[in-house]
């Protein structure tokens, strides 16, 4: 926690800026940016999961180009558009 007292005759602004690198001095926004943007690292079953789901739209997409359905130029368009998605 960091406490700073403006001092006698101080103008506001002098003081913001004295505040703001005690601020960035102390860490305490860096630390603050880290805990909110926190993400839990997933799961071996997740990661496994989510694995097999792109190894099935790449052979999704790979068979319709093969088909001559998809030009390769439209691929990416595809994936994006989730127009493959498994179906359970």
């Amino acid at each position: 926690m960091i406490f700073i007292e403006r001092k006698e005759g101080e103008s506001f602004e002098r003081f913001l800026n004295r505040f703001k690198r005690a601020l960035q001095g102390s860490k305490v926004l860096t630390q603050a940016v880290q805990n909110r943007n926190f993400q839990k690292k997933k799961s071996r079953n997740v990661r496994r999961k989510n694995a097999i789901e792109r190894s099935y739209i790449r052979e999704q997409k790979e068979k319709l180009v093969k088909q001559g359905i998809v030009n390769p130029e439209q691929q990416k368009k595809i994936l994006k558009g989730g127009s493959l998605q498994k179906k359970n």
